[in-house]
């Protein structure tokens, strides 16, 4: 059993040694990281980060990434509890920030709107490091007094190639398995989404990782894999201002919606599968008063669907889970 111990631990260093880099990934391969987040008391973001198109900043050729996604508040129920709502609100930012690559295998990025948009670059990664060495840059620094440094080094495949894959723990209580790096992708816990590891009242979790639209990461595709590109714009009416309601949710199948309709004239629903295939539809014209409508379908096969609620051209979006 030993021998056998230490010829696994010999194959997998092989793995690691054997392996190829993989660059970070460039405008041309329409890199979608898909990313989820929860902040007790703040709310909930499901949203994409996307590669759209090139610049040239301080010399730099910079790949720009735009920010679309679902914001979800939060709802208390009193102190100390609550969760957030399962419907939202959308937006998108098509320039939202841009990295590079140096030839050392490290990644830097800049911010393009805000506050910090004329700042320097920021260090984001190094696929060079070592086993022992200290972590460095974003990522430290959203975990001061943690000290993270590389606990180990392994490898991980993805589309038919070995991928360096670096994990970290904490010097200060030895915490590991809340952030790793994968080569080309990125971190576990999205792109740059921000969680102190060990988590404390909020989680942020890559959900996948695609190139060209076909997920590269996990390699088992979860329901969690969320296409956000139905968004091309913001609406400038909020949800609330429709004093929209969706139950029960989770569902078997069949769920209610009400809104008020006062200042609505056109209201169209959809609801798609996370394929994008389309599962139901209505057009309603000259509303008056509140809309009450019982839809869905029993033949809805258990899962994760979205309602796209268009009202007048101000678009809000819903989660419908079917059990």
């Amino acid at each position: 059993m030993k021998k056998l111990l230490v010829l696994i631990a010999f194959l997998a260093q092989l793995n690691v040694e054997a392996q190829t880099y993989v660059p970070f990934p460039a405008s041309q391969d329409s890199a979608v990281w898909t990313i989820y987040t929860y902040r007790k008391e703040s709310g909930c973001n499901g949203y994409d980060l996307y590669t759209n198109g090139d610049t040239i900043i301080n010399n730099f050729n910079y790949t720009i990434l735009g920010y679309r996604g679902i914001y979800y508040p939060w709802y208390s129920t009193g102190t100390g509890s609550g969760y957030c709502e399962p419907f939202g609100d959308v937006y998108i930012h098509p320039k939202s920030y841009a990295y590079r690559e140096d030839n050392t295998k490290k990644i830097f990025f800049k911010y393009l709107q805000g506050t910090w948009a004329d700042s320097t670059e920021f260090l984001l990664y190094d696929f060079g490091l070592q086993l022992g060495d200290s972590l460095k840059g974003y990522y430290a620094n959203m975990n001061i007094g943690l000290n993270p440094i590389v606990s180990s080094i392994d490898s991980i495949l993805i589309d038919n190639s070995w991928r360096r894959k670096i994990n970290f723990k904490n010097q200060s209580d030895n915490e590991e398995g809340c952030l790793y790096f994968i080569e080309g992708i990125g971190s576990s816990l999205g792109f740059m989404a921000i969680q102190y590891c060990p988590s404390f009242e909020g989680t942020a979790n890559l959900e996948c990782f695609k190139l060209k639209g076909d997920v590269k990461y996990p390699a088992n595709i979860s329901i969690d894999c969320v296409d956000y590109s139905f968004i091309t714009s913001t609406p400038e009416t909020k949800a609330e201002d429709y004093q929209i309601q969706l139950y029960p949710n989770p569902s078997n199948g069949q769920f209610n919606l009400t809104f008020e309709t006062t200042k609505a004239k056109d209201v169209s629903l959809t609801v798609v599968d996370l394929t994008g295939r389309h599962i139901w539809g209505e057009n309603v014209t000259a509303l008056h008063g509140k809309y009450n409508r019982t839809f869905g379908t029993n033949n809805m096969a258990s899962g994760v669907y979205m309602l796209n609620i268009l009202i007048d051209g101000q678009r809000s979006v819903r989660k419908l889970v079917v059990n």
